[in-house]
């Protein structure tokens, strides 16, 4: 505790100062102390920006604190110095003990201000090893390294607790405290008091230390710790704002490698909320300005959970303002990623939006009619420091949020996280192959009605989004599909396949030269188009499949009012292995179909698995001009516009 000690031999060096400067000249001296202490806090962030034109952007906070502090106290106490040159006699013991008592005020106070200061500045999670909340070394798993040899992973500076709890009782704290009494002094005078104004500081700063050690953790070295985002160039911006349906639980994974994250934190199958007195709101927040707010020559933004902040409150209903973190950011899969406080998240800055996961007490927003809440007046999230965006008045929408585009992800993942969200291959639509007709059309995010599924885009294309396996034996000769795949297959194009969720894709695709993708059209000159789909990421078995059970009932139409069925159909399902591992399988039936042919419907697969990228396909003749799909003589999409070609 070496801040500690530091300050502690600080404050009891202002103290002895002023004991020996007697109890009228020490007393003046506290009482400007205590005033600079509150000017400094309470107009700090006004000051700040000034100093970001001389790229002092993480320091700014800091320098103007202390700036402030010095002209606010030096500045009157020459004054009274002048106006009042001489001391005030009194009895020696009460000079004395006089003089202590305002020596100890006045370095409590000052001592106070440096300290926020120290914790304002891009330091590690400790500083002078001191941390607001208990953080440690880990070691990690045991896994094959180089030359065979067996390595440890080993973390420093790792929070112990999972968040940022403002109610926990186990917080660390300066020996004498003298942060949490200038804050709270800060607190008093803007909430009724003398520096009262349009808000609070409670209502921007609800635990200002918890904050500061929020923004300083989880931040990678040379990474920045601040983002600017002002009317004239917004950097931050929220592109809506949902409220989880709380009779579908929200999936969930770890973001982290398990060699990293280590085997004694148990990760629940689900995001942990109680809906009774809890709200699980999704936040779509997009960045803009590339290397402008990026961290390096990539121009991607490096953050953490502690440095995205979402405040809410209700003061005047009994619910004082508080911070929320995000406790998962979602996947356009539809499930959540887990993050502890202090983990790496780096973003694109491109525009694609995150989405973070945030519970937030229900006391804490304004109830509405059917069960909407709105915002109340003061919220506002935060990115980093000064990248904030104001929600006030701002409702929520009861429903899952939009699928976001696969190929476009918001927050760049680790490859082994990637592949258990089913990223791989699947992040891109299907391509025509070499050579052949191609055509493409997106007519922007559509629900498909009864069908569950989400339109994304419709493409001419005869390859599967991913390869199978054709194995043959050594001896015999014969052909050895994976396990679950059946089927024929003729000039390395299928002819009839069928495949179940029994093999990972890992697995499926084996070699590259056995792995045949693309597809058979049943009369020369016919082309496949492809719609490809978004399956429902919520609700039951029968939910997130019934597409599957109206295979016969679909067609695609063009403008002459030609109708074509469904000629397959197939999915990229993620669901858990044997050793709970999240993996990624394939479900598909492709045939060539006759006049009076019906595709055969594809059932849920025995384990539960879930569907989240769907193809379906079609056969037309090559020329033709799709314009719509139809369940019946329902149309689901139109204005499709694609020649295929």
């Amino acid at each position: 505790m070496i801040l500690s000690l530091i300050f502690f031999l600080l404050t009891i060096a202002v103290a002895f100062f002023h004991y020996v400067q007697g109890f009228f000249s020490a007393t003046i001296s506290a009482i400007l102390v205590v005033i600079a202490a509150a000017v400094a806090v309470g107009y700090h962030e006004q000051v700040a920006p000034f100093l970001f034109s001389a790229k002092f952007y993480d320091q700014a906070e800091s320098i103007s604190l202390v700036v402030l502090f010095a002209a606010a106290y030096i500045i009157p106490r020459l004054l009274f110095d002048k106006a009042v040159p001489g001391n005030v006699r009194l009895p020696v013991l009460v000079d004395k003990i006089g003089a202590g008592a305002a020596g100890v005020v006045a370095g409590l106070f000052s001592v106070g201000v440096l300290a926020i200061a120290a914790q304002a500045l891009p330091f590690g999670p400790g500083v002078g090893m001191y941390s607001r909340f208990e953080v440690a070394d880990k070691t990690g798993i045991t896994y094959p390294g180089l030359n065979g040899q067996n390595q440890d992973t080993s973390n420093h500076d790792v929070t112990v607790g999972e968040s940022i709890d403002p109610d926990a009782t186990e917080k660390n704290h300066l020996w004498l405290w003298q942060d949490d009494l200038v804050n709270g002094l800060v607190k008093k005078v803007t909430d009724g008091g003398s520096l009262e104004g349009d808000r609070s500081f409670a209502s921007i700063h609800p635990d200002w230390m918890d904050e500061l050690f929020g923004q300083r953790i989880g931040i990678q070295v040379g990474a920045k710790h601040t983002l600017i985002s002002t009317p004239d160039k917004q950097t931050v911006s929220v592109k809506g704002v949902y409220a989880w349906p709380p009779q579908a639980p929200l999936t969930q994974i770890d973001g982290e490698l398990p060699q990293i994250r280590g085997t004694d934190e148990q990760i629940a199958s689900t995001v942990q909320y109680d809906p009774g007195t809890q709200v699980l709101l999704i936040v779509r927040t997009a960045f803009s300005g590339g290397k402008d707010i990026g961290d390096d020559v990539d121009g991607l933004l490096r953050l953490s959970p502690g440095s995205v902040r979402l405040v809410a409150g209700r003061p005047d209903d009994g619910a004082p303002f508080k911070d929320y973190y995000p406790a998962a950011t979602l996947d356009p899969h539809g499930i959540a990623v887990r993050c502890r406080i202090d983990d790496f998240l780096v973003v694109d800055t491109g525009g694609n939006p995150v989405d973070f996961c945030f519970v937030v007490d229900k006391d804490h927003l304004i109830p509405g009619d059917a069960g909407k809440f709105t915002f109340p007046a003061d919220t506002f999230i935060e990115v980093k420091r000064y990248g904030q965006v104001d929600l006030a008045g701002k409702p929520l929408d009861n429903a899952t949020p939009p699928p976001l585009p696969l190929d476009k992800p918001g927050v760049l993942r680790k490859g082994a996280v990637q592949n258990s969200l089913g990223k791989g291959g699947a992040a891109t639509p299907a391509k025509p192959a070499a050579g052949g007709a191609s055509g493409s059309t997106s007519g922007g995010a559509h629900d498909l009605g009864d069908t569950g599924l989400t339109f994304q885009d419709a493409a001419v294309s005869d390859k599967l989004f991913s390869p199978i396996d054709v194995k043959t034996a050594d001896d015999s000769g014969q052909v050895r599909l994976p396990t679950g795949v059946g089927g024929d297959f003729n000039q390395r194009k299928w002819s009839h396949l069928t495949v179940s969720a029994d093999t990972a894709l890992t697995d499926l695709a084996g070699t590259a030269a056995n792995a045949i993708a693309e597809l058979a059209p049943s009369t020369a000159g016919d082309v496949i188009v492809q719609i490809h789909c978004l399956a429902p990421t919520t609700g039951s078995d029968q939910h997130m499949w019934s597409w599957g059970a109206n295979l016969a009932h679909l067609q695609v139409t063009d403008s002459a009012g030609h109708s074509y069925k469904c000629v397959g159909a197939w999915a990229r399902v993620s669901r858990t292995n044997a050793q709970h591992v999240l993996q990624d399988f394939m479900v598909a039936n492709y045939q060539q179909l006759d006049d009076k042919g019906s595709l055969q419907a594809i059932q849920p697969p025995a384990s539960r698995a879930r569907p989240t990228d769907v193809w379906l396909a079609f056969e037309v003749p090559a020329g033709t001009a799709v314009s719509a799909v139809k369940l019946n003589d329902t149309t689901l999409q139109d204005g499709l516009n694609l020649k295929a070609q």
